[in-house]
């Protein structure tokens, strides 16, 4: 049940808030009264291994979904709503394969034509440690995670470059760990 709040900020326990995210974001979203969610760049830093990179994501609606067809277009850490995009896209799934919820809430967004955007800025830390890339793999995982992207690719009439992104998505997810640290860093 969402309250009467006018927006919503999420982000993972273990991850850092810059002082000024949410100031950044409320003033974004002040001015720019459409939008109905947007996130911000992410760092991520190792904890316990040699890791740093800056994620960037396109930051105007039209290049986030086209952005969308290779991976989700908002770091989910950073999302920051406005209440009516519940209303418009519902909740998020808890049916089905929905261990990376927010790849069908984006899906859910834009197909009900909510607004998305992201602010040129590194609004959340996010930690990076040992398990981090282990997490992100195996059959079972890769397997719901491909089924999630074909079913973005069908909702959102994505064509045939974005079933090659899925595939390769789905390589990506059975590699070791050590060899995701690798493409996460310099492929990504």
């Amino acid at each position: 049940m969402l309250l009467n709040y006018d927006y919503i900020a999420r982000m993972d326990a273990d991850d850092i808030a810059m002082p000024c995210r949410l100031e950044k974001q409320l003033d974004f979203m002040a001015s720019h009264p459409k939008v109905d969610v947007c996130g911000t760049l992410i760092e991520e830093f190792g904890e316990d291994i040699d890791y740093s990179k800056v994620v960037r994501y396109p930051l105007e609606h039209s290049a986030m979904l086209r952005f969308f067809q290779k991976r989700v277009p908002i770091a989910h850490v950073s999302a920051f709503f406005r209440r009516d995009y519940f209303n418009k896209a519902g909740l998020y799934e808890t049916q089905g394969h929905w261990n990376n919820g927010d790849t069908l809430m984006w899906m859910k967004g834009f197909a009900a034509n909510c607004q998305f955007a992201n602010i040129d800025y590194v609004g959340v830390k996010v930690r990076v440690n040992r398990g981090f890339f282990g997490r992100r793999g195996g059959f079972k995982k890769a397997w719901a995670d491909f089924k999630n992207r074909l079913t973005v690719n069908r909702t959102l009439r994505f064509g045939p470059m974005a079933y090659g992104y899925a595939c390769a998505s789905f390589a990506v997810n059975l590699l070791p760990p050590t060899l995701k640290k690798y493409t996460y860093k310099y492929l990504r």
